[in-house]
């Protein structure tokens, strides 16, 4: 199979069908595969093949790592073949500063969106593999088996594919009059846990680092907003780093003590919406209101309230549909989105993939013929599949109906980024 970063380089998929590195034939050539290591600070993509020599019958073999010639099965062996040039391998692929210049050159004002990757590259505990090990336990026996039969510790998958099941098994009438509704109790138990997972592995500020911070917040006031489909705190603390002195980012929320959502827009302050809520929103009777820093800490806080069974604004459905019901149902998300939908300009995407149970926004930058130009980071090593939603998304806009609008999509390394300060080496 090919490696993430091949999925990012329209010239790999021609390498793949034309020329062969390193002299091997077109049949043996299948035999390979790509993977991506780490050297020296870059990224390189190794080619390997097998030891067995190249003989016409090697050629013809099996790509399931046999060879069959009327001796039976023959166990390939793995060694470099070649090292091929270290990222950015598109050419047509910029570094951040280049986007950067290229939208403002084009008087093109920059936005940004934001998903778990921005949090991730400050702290690894958000990653699902993490959030997953810290909850396995709690989870049914079925649900764990879901889990595994779908090979993925993406909670917001497993919670759309239960809600799939429920709903199926409510049209066949699968359900018995006298019986539970396994199913949902599952997906809400799923749903649950995630947040409790966030609230478990989550960081304290010192743990992140003023100079993390500090560089992260640099990082966001390249933008005149910022949307995040982030649940943590990461972000939060980040606009509210030089608070009280000096503000520099808003929200929408008013007060010191306690904060509540007004909706107001101050000028000369950047802008930062929470499109599916995050920890430090809570939704109190009608009033969504905003944990402020007091005599103990926001995530202090969010871990009382949540033992007092209040929970936290997250919009955790698995699926679109459900999440744009849970939106619409909210005066803050509801009024955030609406700002998304307004937006103009530029917008530059990091750190999110924008998959099936993010389609509500992936459609929003789609359909937004305002947003002139689209700049997509992409991750040398990201997950296969969600470098290709991104590109189907490059796609649709530049081929589709929307195409004829002139609009430009181009991606960048979003490793040259340095969101969170420079990588140690």
């Amino acid at each position: 199979e090919v490696a993430a970063s091949a999925m990012t380089s329209p010239a790999m998929i021609q390498f793949f069908t034309k020329k062969p590195p390193c002299g091997m034939g077109r049949r043996s050539r299948r035999t390979a595969a790509f993977s991506v290591v780490q050297q020296g600070g870059g990224c390189h993509r190794h080619a390997w093949e097998t030891t067995e020599p190249e003989t016409r019958s090697a050629r013809s073999s099996s790509s399931r790592g046999t060879v069959g010639h009327g001796r039976g099965p023959v166990k390939r062996e793995a060694r470099p073949c070649c090292i091929l040039p270290a990222m950015p391998m598109d050419p047509g692929m910029l570094a951040f500063d280049e986007a950067l210049s290229l939208a403002w050159r084009s008087q093109s004002v920059p936005h940004l969106l934001v998903g778990n990757g921005f949090s991730i590259g400050a702290y690894e505990g958000f990653g699902y593999d993490s959030l997953y090990e810290q909850v396995k336990g709690s989870l049914s026996l079925n649900a764990v088996k879901v889990f595994e039969e779908y090979g993925t510790t993406n909670f917001e998958t497993i919670i759309q594919k239960l809600h799939e099941a429920d709903w199926s098994a409510q049209l066949y009438g699968l359900y018995g009059k006298d019986e539970v509704h396994l199913i949902r109790e599952d997906r809400d138990s799923v749903k649950d846990l995630l947040m409790s997972a966030i609230e478990s592995v989550h960081p304290t500020m010192s743990t992140i680092g003023h100079r993390k911070l500090e560089s992260a917040e640099s990082f966001l006031r390249n933008f005149a907003s910022v949307f995040s489909t982030c649940y943590d705190l990461l972000l939060y603390w980040v606009m509210n780093l030089h608070a009280p002195d000096q503000y520099r980012f808003q929200d929408g929320f008013v007060g010191s003590k306690t904060s509540y959502f007004s909706g107001r827009e101050l000028p000369d302050l950047k802008f930062v919406y929470f499109l599916h809520g995050a920890l430090h929103l809570v939704h109190k009777g009608e009033e969504v209101q905003k944990l402020v820093r007091g005599q103990s800490s926001i995530i202090e806080q969010v871990r009382e309230l949540m033992s007092q069974g209040v929970d936290p604004l997250i919009i955790t459905e698995g699926s679109s549909g459900e999440k744009i019901a849970g939106i619409q149902s909210n005066p803050y998300l509801s009024w955030a989105f609406k700002r998304l939908q307004d937006t103009t300009g530029s917008l530059f995407i990091y750190g999110n993939s924008l998959s099936a149970s993010d389609e509500h926004i992936r459609e929003v930058i789609v359909r937004n013929h305002a947003l002139k130009s689209l700049y997509i980071g992409i991750n040398p090593v990201e997950n296969p599949r969600a470098i290709s939603s991104l590109r189907a998304m490059a796609d649709e806009i530049e081929n589709g109906p929307t195409g004829a609008s002139g609009r430009i999509v181009r991606f960048f390394d979003s490793s040259t980024a340095s969101v969170w300060g420079p990588v140690a080496s």
